[in-house]
């Protein structure tokens, strides 16, 4: 080959060496130290911003920064409802390690919000220990080359001496402690309810009626007022005759709640009137009506926002309530009585 030819392909060789530097040296996009997938079923949980919020909070960095090309930490976390209670599971996967780290935390079907803040802080805390395993066992980066910085040709004079090799150093996230945020309050909700009631000892025989109230939802603590209407049921005389009385009141009730179950206790007061049933004793007359209680139930939820009710109540009257005919007493209220009911019941919101 003629010496003419050798510097034209020395030239196109350094050539075509210098866009592949550059190319090279471009940097790549950079994955975030932890990539979290997070999903809330419920409408009181976090959402996701919230959740990611929650998280960085108590770590002493941001997890979800670029991580300097190192592959990123999976997490995964879901909260799904099971039944009557709220289920979070935490399944945290490292990029080198082919096991999985699970957790599962449950809660009350009340307490979304509170889980939600749980696990955040086990996701948190599952995220410093990777970490700090991570920076324990792995080499620290290589330094990367400063811009504009000149590679060394053949020609470039040989320096002096050579430095000694740096020591590795290890860098540990440093771990501080900060407050655990305060679940989010929940709103007030308001729900309300009727169906039929029948008892025994309220009125003569075994009476029947309707009743229908509101409930404040305040957690598990829930006041309400409820209204309740007896048909007349009748009481009949030996002597030929009887009487027919009929019940209206209004009671204020005090429950908690515990999953579907549920216990009350309850103040009512009313009017109870009579009136004979024979043409000559026809005479209506009314009389005040009061009565304390207790009430226990169940409440099996249907299609949102409805729900059906079983409940049972013990009514100790206050006022003694008697139906009589001249001097024959027919009918006299035991000392306590008691309801059977089935209620439909809505949440408004």
């Amino acid at each position: 080959m003629s010496r003419a030819i050798r510097p034209a392909l020395v030239f196109a060789t350094v050539a075509l060496s210098i866009p592949a530097r550059e190319a090279a040296a471009q940097p790549a996009a950079e994955a975030p130290i932890v990539e979290l997938s997070y999903s809330a079923v419920d409408a009181g949980c976090f959402s996701e911003s919230e959740f990611r919020d929650a998280v960085r909070q108590r770590l002493a960095f941001d997890p979800f920064a670029p991580s300097g090309g190192a592959k990123p930490i999976a997490v995964t976390t879901r909260i799904v409802r099971s039944g009557s209670q709220l289920r979070a599971s935490i399944v945290l996967t490292e990029p080198d390690r082919p096991s999985e780290a699970a957790q599962e935390i449950a809660s009350g079907p009340e307490g979304c919000a509170t889980l939600s803040v749980a696990a955040a802080l086990a996701t948190s805390m599952s995220i410093e220990r990777t970490i700090a395993r991570r920076g324990a066992t792995e080499p620290s980066p290589p330094a990367a080359e400063a811009p504009g910085a000149e590679t060394p040709t053949d020609e470039s004079p040989l320096p002096e001496a050579e430095s000694p090799p740096q020591p590795r150093r290890t860098v540990r996230p440093r771990t501080k402690v900060r407050e655990t945020p305060r679940p989010r309050s929940r709103p007030i909700g308001v729900r309300t309810h009727a169906g039929p009631i029948f008892g025994l000892g309220i009125l003569p025989g075994v009476a029947a009626g309707v009743s229908a109230g509101g409930t404040l939802e305040l957690g598990f603590f829930r006041p309400g007022l409820e209204a309740a209407g007896w048909f007349p049921s009748e009481a009949t005389s030996s002597r030929g005759g009887g009487a027919r009385a009929s019940l209206i009141v209004l009671s204020g009730t005090a429950c908690a709640h515990h999953g579907r179950l549920f216990a009350c206790g309850l103040a009512t007061l009313g009017e109870f009137r009579a009136a004979g049933t024979d043409l000559l004793v026809s005479r209506s007359s009314g009389s005040m009506y009061a009565a304390v209680g207790g009430r226990a139930g169940i409440e099996l939820p249907l299609v949102a926002p409805f729900s059906l009710g079983l409940q049972a109540t013990a009514v100790v009257p206050l006022v003694e309530r008697t139906l009589r005919i001249v001097d024959e007493v027919l009918w006299l209220a035991p000392p306590v009585g008691g309801e059977l009911g089935m209620f439909w019941r809505v949440t408004i919101f």
